[in-house]
Parts: C-alpha cells; sequence; structure tokens
C-alpha cells in the first residue's frame, strides 16, 4: 500500500477499480481512427463525471447542512463576487474617467484601507 505524494491524500487502495476502470474504454476491438477512440473514452469520461456530480445536488446538500449554513454560505458569496464587481469598476473609473496612472489609482484605492491597517497590531495586542 503505497501513500500518494500529497501529505493526507488517497491512498491507492482508497480509490476502487470502478472509479478508474471507468476512464478506460472497455472494449478489446481495434479502433478504426482515433476520433471513435478519442469519443468513447469522452463519453466514458462523462458518465463517470455525472455519477460523482449527482450526489451533490442542493436536496443532498440540505439533508447535510443546515439552511443557516447554506444561507451564509450564500450571502458570503453574494458578498464576495459583489466586491470584486465594484474593485472592476473602481480601476475602470480610475483609468478612463480620471485618467489616472496605475500607480495613482492605487494610491487612491489604497487611503480607505489605511484605517484597516492599526487593526492587525491592535488585534495582536487584545489577543
Amino acid at each position: 500500500m503505497k501513500n500518494s505524494s500529497v501529505q493526507g491524500g488517497p491512498k491507492d487502495d482508497d480509490l476502487g477499480t470502478e472509479e478508474t476502470d471507468a476512464l478506460e474504454p472497455k472494449t478489446d476491438q481495434a479502433f478504426e481512427n482515433d476520433d471513435e477512440r478519442d469519443s468513447l473514452v469522452k463519453n466514458s469520461v462523462r458518465e463517470t463525471m455525472s455519477k460523482r456530480r449527482s450526489k451533490w445536488t442542493a436536496a443532498h446538500m440540505l439533508q447535510i447542512y443546515s439552511k443557516g449554513y447554506l444561507i451564509s454560505l450564500g450571502l458570503q458569496y453574494f458578498n464576495t463576487g459583489t466586491t470584486a464587481m465594484v474593485d472592476l469598476v473602481n480601476t475602470k473609473l480610475m483609468d478612463e474617467y480620471y485618467n489616472l496612472s496605475p500607480a495613482q489609482a492605487t494610491a487612491v484605492l489604497s487611503i480607505p484601507n489605511l484605517a484597516w491597517s492599526p487593526k492587525i497590531l491592535y488585534g495582536f495586542w487584545v489577543d
């Protein structure tokens, strides 16, 4: 029994033959061309991936996790996406409307973050 190169990763015996055999076409015939072989392999991979995806449906996640957790997770993803969009708009605004160089735009956009800089030292001191 060999360990994989990643620490804490799955062992060779843990992978099972079902997943590894599904990626190989189950036929002993010789293929006439590469397209036929490639399409058989692609179909086999699609079937395997659809089996893997199907167990993480919304109904399955509602059985595992509480609704409160899923709502907070969704809000966090929404917050991250909104923040990324605002950052893109700010960058475009600084570039096209105010005609600032990248260095000037970085300086302007970093000013609101200065208020959070002492928080690192304060948090270390309080904890």
